[in-house]
C-alpha cells in the first residue's frame, strides 16, 4: 500500500473539539487563543523537542539535531 499523507480537519479529533468547545468563537484550531504561542512558537517548540528526545531517546532513523 502506498503511503500518502492523510488530510484531517481538527473538527474530525473529539480532543480538538472538546477544546474548540470551551472557546465557541473558535472555528478552526489555529483560531484558539493558545495555538499560535504553545505551537508556533520556535522556543516552545525546541523545548518540547528536547523534553521528548529526554524521555524517549533519539530515534534510531534521524540524526543529532
Amino acid at each position: 500500500m502506498p503511503s500518502a499523507k492523510e488530510c484531517v480537519c481538527c473538527c474530525e479529533i473529539s480532543k480538538i473539539v472538546d477544546v474548540k468547545n470551551e472557546h465557541p468563537d473558535t472555528a478552526c484550531i489555529t483560531d484558539h487563543p493558545g495555538f499560535h504561542p504553545v505551537c508556533l512558537d520556535i522556543h516552545v517548540l525546541k523545548v518540547a523537542y528536547y523534553q521528548y528526545r529526554q524521555q524517549y531517546g533519539e530515534h534510531p532513523d534521524h540524526g543529532n539535531m
